[in-house]
């Protein structure tokens, strides 16, 4: 492999001395809109902040209604409860994902079940879903059947993975054939768009995370986006203690999870989504750069991951392919970088393989034990 070739080429386009995975660009247009808010004193989630910047982000992604908590595992776990999934019901999920996305289903009392991805965008591959689903399932009185257990499939969360679009369409399609409810872990994708429609926008609700690792960043931070008034108001009502508007006593519909994201975050989002749009411009070089690089000199060996058809990735993280790969030889490959002060990482373990994820139902994932001895990320901070 030609690895010399490609740590030169990242060193002459990107001139740091340390070259990191993604940082975030943190101006003094983000300190005055912090420090602002820090002298108004209202740095709690009752700050006026919060509430103008999801009213930002709801205008961004074209979704009627935003809701921000303090972090995307806090959005898509509110998300699972808002869209009626129960204890005991499962849930389809991508084992190729982040943790968060699984985790969230625990939290909830309820059971992961993992499913295929395919190669071209790491998304979900419904057709061997669907082939999975008719020797496995049964539809009884509009409820899917998993018929090993006798569980019922409630939802499908579809993962947008490092940005890059996911057949929400395709999602969208089989979630109605199966009365499932759809919920978008679009937490890398602010940005992104299939046929010019926001993701995170397509199902019952969508979360996106605006953690200090991506496109931009409130610090931690995370949101609820959804076009359902009935699961904005109970995401709303959960994100807080639940308290009514009594003004004589402290009283509460329910339980409340007090995650809604403060103030002294918001406003950081805010000055971040002032920048959003050169961010990606920036993004989008950087990954034409990549993309031109490796067709030119690797000869499919190193595969990068590019956009697909009707898609509009916002490059959060850009990644390559090994081909014919094993773990040894991608961390090799990671090993050769870091020396180089180039600093890349691998995809994610897959969730079937981590210890307290092991006993739960899964298809053939095969395709997703492949990429996770093929893949990495390469740098793709938009200071590149």
């Amino acid at each position: 492999m030609k690895i010399d070739k490609l740590i030169s080429f990242i060193k002459k386009n990107f001139r740091q001395k340390r070259i990191f995975l993604n940082e975030p660009i943190i101006n003094k247009i983000d300190e005055k809109s912090v420090n602002k808010t820090i002298k108004s004193t209202f740095v709690s989630s009752a700050g006026k902040a919060t509430k103008l910047f999801e009213q930002k982000v709801a205008s961004i992604t074209g979704s009627k209604y935003a809701i921000a908590v303090n972090s995307g595992t806090s959005a898509l776990f509110l998300s699972l409860i808002a869209a009626g999934v129960k204890k005991n019901e499962e849930v389809f999920v991508p084992s190729m994902s982040y943790v968060a996305s699984a985790n969230a289903i625990l939290y909830n009392g309820s059971i992961p079940h993992f499913v295929e991805v395919k190669k071209e965008n790491i998304g979900i591959n419904f057709k061997k879903l669907e082939n999975y689903v008719n020797k496995n399932f049964s539809v009884k009185k509009n409820k899917l059947i998993n018929n090993k257990n006798g569980n019922i499939v409630k939802a499908l969360i579809l993962v947008h993975v490092f940005g890059q679009p996911a057949d929400p369409e395709v999602a969208k399609k089989f979630c109605k054939k199966y009365k499932l409810k759809l919920i978008e872990d679009a937490a890398g994708a602010v940005g992104s768009y299939y046929k010019k429609k926001h993701l995170g926008t397509f199902g019952d609700a969508g979360i996106i995370s605006f953690n200090g690792n991506k496109t931009i960043t409130t610090g931690a931070g995370g949101i609820v986006l959804t076009n359902n008034k009935s699961i904005s108001d109970l995401v709303y009502n959960l994100s807080t203690v639940n308290k009514t508007n009594d003004k004589l006593d402290f009283n509460f519909r329910q339980i409340g999870y007090n995650s809604r994201m403060p103030s002294l975050n918001a406003a950081l989002g805010l000055s971040q989504i002032s920048k959003l749009g050169k961010i990606l411009s920036s993004k989008k070089n950087i990954a034409k750069k990549y993309e031109t690089f490796f067709n030119e000199n690797f000869n499919n060996e190193l595969i990068f991951l590019k956009k697909q058809k009707n898609t509009k990735p916002n490059f959060w993280l850009n990644a390559i392919f090994i081909k014919n790969s094993n773990l040894k030889k991608r961390n090799q490959l990671l090993i050769d970088l870091s020396k180089n002060n180039i600093f890349c990482r691998p995809i994610w373990k897959p969730l079937h393989l981590l210890p307290h994820f092991k006993k739960y139902q899964k298809m053939n994932l095969s395709t997703t034990n492949l990429i996770h001895k093929s893949v990495i990320n390469l740098p793709s901070s938009p200071i590149l």
